[in-house]
């Protein structure tokens, strides 16, 4: 319904009255030629808006370049929009307003395509697509400001045409370049560029007074440009998501085989009872243990870790369990079993390190031999209860440090004592 709209007399119009009063009001508001930017913004709008979802919603294959195609195509849509009479008309808003918004938008979005120039080819040549990207911004925080406090919406329209300028031949200058344009000519975009770069540098060249063309040519640049970055864009955001689905593939492979690493069974041993569990952070990760049956009552346990995570500390993970198997023979003595786990990983962790705790418990003899590489403390529950045992026998970690020693710390154990190491 149209509430605003009343007969003379005060009573509201027939309903079929009030919607030709609306379409009679908007019909030469909305003239030939504006009906172009009103279609233009519609979509430029609705492809920014799903352009600034996906990539928030998508933050693994989060790409910043495509995140400020989202951004400049969102202010173009508005740009277009607030160029048409509908707005004020439809939605009763003041066109003064409307204007500096409109303006607003303008300045803005000449800093969004700056800074996607920079997101894409990089800071340039003495970093002058960065500091052109930084001037851009900068200047348009500050004449959104002026437009708050200043009727006039064309007050900085010249400079901001000379900044343009400077930013076009930034951009040219350092697309000129030889590795970056192969790059251009490689994603299919060095055509597009260079033509709406044209059509910019003749619009502000109009603005300034330096040419006289007789209609606006802006738009045009703003269109070659964004179908231009818009396929770009969405060649990069399906290889993005193709190269994350390539790589959880990868993971789940990676996943597969750490856990296959791991024992998959619990050890046997009379008189003990063992339990375990693992939870890696990510898909993969640098924890590892494992058992040695070294007799029939007998238990050797390894919990390692290592330095980071992913597949990185993984891989290294993997190196630690082969280095564990070789320690066979003297599996009965920790202080041997880590030093020998460092001397087999010592140069090969590549500034990495290993921390590790390895004891054997002994269920016949009810004694628990204990040594550790920076590795947080076994603990023990006494059976009857009490304060918790924690040793602490600890040398250096594991990799760095050629030399290092390690020493065994012993201690009895009871019935019904509990053992945890992690």
């Amino acid at each position: 319904a149209c509430p605003m709209l009343r007969c003379h007399g005060g009573n509201p119009m027939p309903l079929t009255v009030c919607f030709l009063a609306s379409a009679s009001a908007l019909g030469p508001a909305v003239a030939a030629d504006e009906l172009g930017y009103l279609a233009l913004g519609a979509v430029f709008c609705a492809i920014g808006l799903i352009t600034l979802l996906l990539t928030i919603l998508r933050t693994a294959s989060r790409d910043a370049s495509i995140f400020l195609f989202g951004i400049m195509s969102l202010l173009w849509g508005l740009r277009f929009v607030l160029y048409t009479h509908a707005v004020p008309v439809l939605w009763g808003w003041d066109p003064a307003v409307l204007d500096r918004v409109a303006r607003g938008c303008t300045y803005f979005s000449a800093a969004a395509v700056f800074a996607f120039a920079c997101a894409y080819l990089g800071p340039g040549w003495h970093a002058t697509l960065r500091w052109m990207a930084r001037v851009a911004l900068a200047f348009a925080v500050a004449a959104g400001v002026v437009l708050m406090l200043h009727p006039d919406r064309d007050l900085l329209l010249p400079a901001f045409s000379i900044l343009v300028l400077a930013g076009v031949i930034v951009v040219v200058g350092n697309a000129a370049h030889p590795q970056l344009r192969d790059q251009l000519v490689r994603d299919g975009v060095f055509l597009g560029v260079a033509f709406s770069a044209a059509f910019f540098l003749l619009e502000n060249l109009r603005a300034l007074g330096v040419l006289s063309v007789s209609f606006d040519v802006e738009w045009m640049g703003v269109v070659v440009l964004y179908v231009t970055l818009g396929r770009l864009n969405g060649v990069r955001m399906f290889s993005n998501e193709r190269r994350l689905a390539a790589l959880q593939q990868e993971l789940e492979t990676a996943r597969r085989i750490q856990a296959s690493l791991l024992p998959q069974a619990d050890p046997n041993i009379a008189e003990l009872a063992v339990a375990a569990r693992y939870e890696p952070m990510t898909e993969v990760a640098g924890d590892i243990y494992d058992y040695v049956e070294v007799g029939r009552r007998q238990l050797a346990v390894l919990v390692a870790d290592v330095s980071g995570h992913g597949v990185p500390a993984a891989l290294i993970a993997s190196m630690v369990k082969v280095a564990f198997l070789a320690q066979a023979r003297q599996a009965r003595d920790p202080s041997a079993v880590l030093g020998g786990l460092n001397r087999t990983l010592r140069g090969q962790l590549e500034g990495q390190f290993v921390t590790a705790g390895y004891a054997v418990i002994d269920s016949e003899a009810g004694c628990l031999s204990y040594a550790g590489a920076g590795h947080p403390p076994l603990l023990i529950r006494p059976a009857g209860g009490g304060e918790i045992v924690r040793i602490e026998e600890n040398g250096l970690m594991l990799g760095p440090f050629p030399d290092a020693d390690y020493a065994t710390a012993s201690v009895p154990l009871t019935p019904g004592d509990r053992i945890v190491m992690y």
